[in-house]
């Protein structure tokens, strides 16, 4: 993929189209033209985003507890922005205004804005992000599920698919298996959930069993926020349309703060669009194209307005704005070309999974590396482990994988302790 786009309006309401290559230096050289003088300071943001990256890398390894004189011999600037957020340290470089606009993009991905998310872990994703660009499987994200299943099984793994569990057996601060809804038990020593530590802790645990520091933990989170999707097949092609990039960002302006605000009610003013056939083509038959709009809502606004009565009306208004954003932001046309529609709402993501949310804000004492020193001491249960969104790396897709390996990686090796 050679780039994604940022379309938005300047203070006045003039458009906004910046065109955001892949590859660290292609990515520097097009910021410095749309703003001059900012080349060497984002030549010093991506040095110290690599010193981040391979800091948390290092941390990660450690489970959490690494050695001091590496850090300070290693990672000294790593150590010295840690406790910053990302709009912090943009400030103490020295980066445009402009710049530091353009930079926050990718905001919206993390629900957090730029003066909440913390830069290590902004700055770290940012530079994975701009280094290796995208990789889109031709068949969207089941394709590597289907993938890693079948490698599971080959080993002599077994699978319960509709299978409920109701609660976790612990004993003595020790996990030993779970209660299905028919009553019968899986016994285990070790356990990965895939869900928030509320319904964890709040549902599947027995208040006898349930230790008061994980309700603690729990009450020192935030969720983040709901997203509401649109997927559409266009009987047009990507050049017909006028789509020519994966991904879209699009905003009612740059700053951050203020749009996220914006979510807490119902109007739609952001949105993360993306185009599988820019990619592949062959995602899609001849003459069409796939086409994703996704917006966001912050708090409980959806689920307050939701009724039994009024949320097909209430999703299918939803879809239209979000459409017409697209259509207005873009200046060009979508909907007379719409042959099939599909529309998940945050209350579809909670009939998926459980949560009408992407996961946990990362932010505060709850940002990303707070919990990457923390893996080893939040083990509350024993053999108990949380991935998934609500993990320790976040809702993002890479997020989802990555707390899978990490949280399997550290469960094989308390397996070989025994």
């Amino acid at each position: 993929v050679c780039s994604s786009d940022l379309v938005s309006k300047d203070e006045v309401g003039h458009r906004l189209d910046y065109v955001l290559p892949f590859g660290i230096d292609n990515f520097i050289d097009k910021m410095e033209e749309y703003v001059p003088d900012s080349k060497e300071s984002l030549e010093n943001y991506f040095k110290l985003a690599e010193e981040c990256n391979n800091a948390l890398k290092y941390i990660l390894s450690t489970k959490g507890v690494p050695n001091d004189e590496v850090m300070k011999n290693k990672f000294e600037s790593f150590m010295k922005v840690s406790t910053y957020s990302h709009s912090e340290v943009m400030d103490m470089l020295g980066i445009p205004l402009h710049a530091q606009e353009i930079l926050n993009t990718y905001w919206i991905n993390f629900g957090s804005s730029e003066t909440e998310i913390s830069f290590v872990q902004y700055a770290s994703q940012m530079y994975e992000y701009i280094k290796n660009g995208i990789h889109v499987l031709r068949n969207g994200n089941y394709e590597l599920l289907y993938a890693l299943l079948d490698e599971f099984m080959k080993n002599g793994g077994a699978v319960r698919f509709n299978t409920c569990v109701k609660k976790l057996i612990v004993e003595k601060g020790k996990v030993r298996g779970v209660t299905l809804l028919n009553d019968s038990n899986i016994a285990s020593k070790h356990v990965l959930f895939n869900g928030s530590l509320h319904d964890l802790y709040g549902k599947l645990v027995s208040k006898a069993d349930l230790p008061i520091r994980a309700v603690q933990r729990c009450n020192q989170k935030r969720f983040g926020l709901r997203r509401f999707t649109v997927q559409l097949g266009l009987n047009r092609t990507i050049d017909e349309l006028g789509i020519h990039n994966y991904s879209y960002y699009i905003y009612d302006s740059l700053d951050s703060d203020l749009e996220l605000s914006k979510m807490n009610s119902l109007s739609i003013n952001s949105a993360y669009c993306r185009c599988l056939n820019v990619i592949d083509n062959g995602v899609s038959p001849d003459g069409t194209t796939l086409l994703e709009l996704n917006t966001y809502f912050s708090g409980s606004v959806f689920e307050e307005e939701m009724t039994d009565g009024n949320y097909n009306k209430l999703k299918n208004k939803i879809a239209s704005d979000l459409i017409k954003l697209f259509e207005d932001k873009m200046k060009l046309k979508i909907k007379p070309y719409i042959e099939e529609i599909n529309v998940i709402t945050p209350a579809d993501y909670y009939m998926m999974n459980g949560n009408y949310v992407d996961g946990y804000k990362l932010i505060g004492f709850d940002n990303m590396l707070y919990r990457y020193f923390n893996i080893s001491n939040e083990k509350y249960i024993k053999g108990l482990y949380n991935c998934g969104s609500f993990g320790i790396f976040g809702g993002t897709m890479d997020g989802l994988f990555m707390s899978g390996e990490v949280m399997g990686e550290l469960t094989i090796m308390d397996m070989a302790g025994e």
